[in-house]
């Protein structure tokens, strides 16, 4: 299953799907495979035939399955954009230039994807990964699914399907 050559997270299906099995917790090849499709997807973490939602929201918790060193490598590359989605006063804003639905008006109207994903929850997920207090943020992860912390088995999920 390779992912379209100009869209590599295929709006955040290999994210999920790194959850998915992840939380079974006796699934570490499909894993460790969607992990890596998942942390090599961050260059198009804007895009998606429906704006970038599914993506922003999924794409970070599917990493959570690969284990801390994936996240850590995740967030390395995506944190000038965590950044500039904080707001001032803690939230977060969905600001995607794919979305074809503008959200809001001025900076502190409240923005959400299409109605119902509200940004500030997705980006609290994320980070509150470290704690590791929900399954889907890591609690009870079987070491198995883990990627290897080798540099370049962290990159070859993008070079491999290139």
């Amino acid at each position: 299953m390779p992912p379209y050559l100009d869209n590599w997270h295929m709006n955040s299906k290999d994210g999920l799907a790194a959850l998915f099995f992840g939380v079974q917790g006796d699934q570490p090849t499909q894993t460790q495979y969607f992990t890596r499709m998942t942390l090599s997807s961050f260059p198009s973490r804007e895009t998606g035939h429906n704006g970038a939602g599914w993506g922003l929201c999924w794409e970070p918790l599917g990493n959570v399955m690969g284990g801390t060193n994936t996240v850590a490598a995740y967030f390395r590359n995506v944190r000038w954009q965590q950044e500039l989605y904080r707001r001032s006063d803690g939230s977060f804003s969905y600001d995607c230039t794919s979305d074809v639905v503008s959200t809001a008006n001025n900076y502190w109207d409240s923005q959400n994807f299409q109605g119902y994903l509200e940004p500030t929850a997705w980006n609290a997920l994320f980070l509150a990964a470290p704690r590791q207090a929900l399954r889907i943020t890591g609690k009870n992860a079987n070491p198995a699914n883990f990627i290897p912390t080798t540099p370049s088995r962290m990159r070859s999920g993008r070079r491999k399907y290139r």
